[in-house]
């Protein structure tokens, strides 16, 4: 009836432990055996041992076991809180400058010191704020000198529109005094001729 010895007998492996190794044997003692096969005398010897001294080492062990695996836990949950912490404050410190980017604030930079690859990614987000920073100062620089070519441009507009002005004036008044002349000549009966600075004949 005992399963270890059916099975020695037939040939067969046991599966389930404890419960096909363990049982009550005749002098009413719990006990834990296995089975060794003899070849020479094709015999199989069952080893038994009563349940209290088998497990007594393990019974032993267990409460080392449990506080080993409550202090294993524990330094674990410590461990998680510390390098969470540090992850926290490194994503925060990160967003606290990708704020700052939106703001338009680009002197400020971000310090982290974790010494891990958040380190690297402020490293990286440091110099992408300085390149955009000497970015926007070229072209700030490049708008005032193109506002400054414009209020010149603005200013020879305005002096090009006041010597036209001025030219147009001039133009009006030589042809007031044209047509002065040009009446005193019709006036004269004799032949007139008007010679220029050079003395070409200009009338």
């Amino acid at each position: 009836s005992r399963k270890i010895v059916s099975a020695s007998i037939l040939n067969q492996q046991l599966k389930n432990w404890p419960s096909d190794y363990e049982y009550v044997n005749e002098e009413n003692v719990r006990v834990v055996s296995q089975a060794s096969k003899i070849d020479r005398a094709n015999w199989y010897v069952i080893f038994e041992q009563s349940t209290d001294e088998a497990y007594s080492f393990m019974n032993f062990l267990l409460p080392f076991f449990s506080i080993s695996l409550l202090l294993s836990i524990s330094a674990i949950v410590v461990i998680s809180y510390l390098l969470s912490r540090d992850i926290l404050i490194s994503i925060k410190k990160l967003k606290q400058g990708a704020q700052r980017l939106e703001a338009e604030d680009l002197k400020s930079k971000i310090d982290l010191n974790s010494g891990d690859e958040f380190e690297e990614l402020g490293h990286t987000f440091n110099s992408m704020v300085t390149k955009l920073d000497r970015s926007f100062t070229q072209l700030e620089e490049q708008r005032q000198r193109a506002n400054k070519t414009a209020e010149l441009l603005l200013r020879r507009d305005s002096d090009l529109r006041i010597i036209n002005e001025e030219l147009q004036v001039e133009k009006e008044h030589i042809k007031v005094e044209k047509d002065k002349f040009m009446v005193a000549l019709s006036g004269i009966t004799d032949a007139v001729i008007a010679l220029d600075l050079h003395y070409r004949i200009v009338t």
